[in-house]
């Protein structure tokens, strides 16, 4: 299981479900991703792409690490003995996205995708697509709303300037 690591006594790391390939051989690692196709390097050395199988030295800890546009690196760290063949799955997690929202009246509540998100000026990560923004300020009896919508790809950073109008509601009462 990645991410199950033994650390001994003298700080070594093993990987405790390593599996036996031939006595006496170099150790392999076998690297799948979620999604596969992700870039994998070993000590920061490029080796492929995903899913990859490799021989490394024995007996030092090795640094694996799993890259690909959109997610969060992953990784982890692996020492095994000689003859020993580890199987590593990296599930990657997709990058969240930023959005700072600043309305033109500073203290608007605002709210995104129905939720309230705080008041602006307001920096927030959410899930990467598509999201309403909804902002809104009193002052007196005037009321001030916006509404927009902005679709954010994962790792964006997206500034989000908020125009407040004022929202004036007109009643008319037609006499029968």
């Amino acid at each position: 299981v990645a991410g199950a690591m033994i650390v001994t006594s003298n700080n070594d790391v093993r990987a405790p479900n390593a599996f036996t390939a031939a006595p006496g051989a170099k150790p392999k690692i076998a690297v799948a991703t979620d999604p596969a196709g992700a870039s994998v390097n070993v000590d920061g050395k490029d080796v492929g792409k995903s899913p990859v199988t490799l021989e490394i030295a024995p007996d030092v800890e090795h640094v694996i690490t799993a890259t690909e546009t959109g997610f969060e690196p992953h990784l982890e760290k692996v020492k095994l003995a000689r003859g020993q063949l580890q199987p590593m799955m990296f599930a990657l997690v997709e990058k969240k996205a930023h959005l700072s929202v600043v309305a033109s009246i500073a203290g608007a509540d605002v709210k995104i995708d129905g939720k309230e998100a705080g008041k602006s000026p307001l920096d927030v990560d959410v899930e990467p697509g598509p999201h309403d923004v909804h902002v809104t300020a009193t002052r007196g009896r005037e009321t001030y709303v916006a509404t927009t919508s902005v679709t954010v790809a994962p790792g964006d950073t997206r500034a989000l300037p908020v125009k407040l109008e004022n929202h004036r509601l007109s009643l008319r009462i037609d006499p029968e």
